[in-house]
């Protein structure tokens, strides 16, 4: 979003990763795991949207153009 905040870890100050399915932030350093804020901790604002391509949306693209494939 416009702040351009971004999620680091509590533990071990690495990036946080979006899990959308969970409604979790998890890092894949350390574990450790929190839920997704309903609004941006830096601005307030509550648009808040995942960046980068990431493996969840990929799924999901997969899904779409392989129907009769499972995604593994």
């Amino acid at each position: 979003h416009d702040c351009g905040w971004m999620s680091g870890c509590q533990r071990c100050d690495a990036r946080m990763t979006v899990h959308q399915r969970s409604g979790e932030l998890r890092c894949h350093h350390c574990g450790y795991v929190e839920r997704v804020p309903r609004q941006c901790p830096s601005c307030g604002k509550v648009d808040l949207r995942p960046v980068g391509a990431g493996t969840e949306r990929a799924e999901e693209r997969l899904a779409i153009l392989f129907p009769d494939f499972p995604v593994l």
